[in-house]
């Protein structure tokens, strides 16, 4: 008993040497699973190369549980099938249309500074941990990644797919800037949203909705046969208008925004918390793949 007592002892010492010794002690970091070509000839990865050598993140194509199932030691409640890789024309312009109309609407710097170290397209993504039952959605963040789902994106007409690419902005904004990055978005437009009560007896016209100030509203009848309008909320207001901002025509913007005053401040609050982000405006509208 004595003997094990003193081989215990030895073994105590000995580890406890080894770890006081920090200036010995290598944490290697692991790179890249993947092989990044600058000057492969599949115009995929060389889209997905140029992302990572320009800006140390990784716009990823083809993903597997092991790029978002784990937050480092934490378990993420995310599924996710990726794009099929059969048909390489499709899958290349997925990837064109999430490069031209998300990725370049930033510049390297903000990419770098701001990004998750991972944007990853699928086909399906679905968040099991939020509901008590698995749920298909749209985008999803985590502080490692920005997942987006592109089921049929790429054969969209080019109106859906501004609509469709105005929601990844917005998702982004929200649902990691703001809780990753605490860079809150829409400050300013909340500072000059005003709440309406719900008009009854009507459904009101878009025309109508606008010169309330809004550029959606909600229509229902009661069960007593009533009809009303119900105005969203400056949440549901703010989304609402962001996409109406990226995708209307320039004429009809500017017909809005010069007969309805209202929806010409709350674009130009817009235009006032994106610059407040570090992000031309501009850049955010789509006009196809570059």
């Amino acid at each position: 008993m004595k003997a094990i007592n003193i081989f215990i002892l030895l073994m105590f010492l000995v580890g406890f040497c080894c770890c006081d010794d920090e200036e010995n002690i290598h944490v290697e970091e692991e790179g890249p699973r993947r092989d990044y070509d600058i000057n492969s000839t599949d115009p995929v990865k060389k889209i997905v190369s140029e992302f990572f050598f320009n800006t140390g993140k990784e716009f990823i194509v083809d993903p597997d549980s092991s790029d978002y199932l784990y937050n480092f030691a934490e378990k993420n409640g995310v599924k996710m099938y990726p794009v099929s890789d059969a048909n390489r024309d499709y899958l290349l312009s997925t990837v064109q249309l999430i490069k031209s109309g998300f990725l370049d609407c930033y510049t390297t710097e903000f990419v770098k500074e701001n990004f998750p170290y991972s944007v990853i397209i699928a086909d399906t993504i679905y968040d099991t941990g939020t509901y008590l039952t698995p749920k298909i959605v749209d985008n999803i963040a985590r502080i490692n990644y920005y997942g987006v789902n592109v089921a049929g994106k790429a054969n969209l007409d080019l109106a859906e797919q501004k609509a469709f690419l105005a929601l990844v902005h917005y998702d982004f904004f929200n649902t990691y800037l703001s809780v990753f990055k605490d860079m809150s978005f829409g400050e300013t437009f909340e500072s000059v949203y005003e709440k309406k009560s719900r008009v009854n007896d009507k459904h009101l016209t878009e025309e109508e909705g606008y010169a309330e100030g809004f550029v959606t509203v909600s229509t229902g009848t009661t069960w007593l046969g009533s009809k009303y309008t119900d105005f969203p909320s400056v949440t549901t207001d703010l989304k609402n208008t962001f996409i109406f901002f990226l995708t209307k025509d320039s004429d009809e913007y500017t017909r809005v925004t010069t007969t309805y005053p209202k929806i010409k401040e709350k674009c130009d609050a817009i235009i006032t918390d994106l610059t407040n982000l570090g992000i031309d405006y501009k850049k955010l509208f789509f006009n196809g793949i570059n």
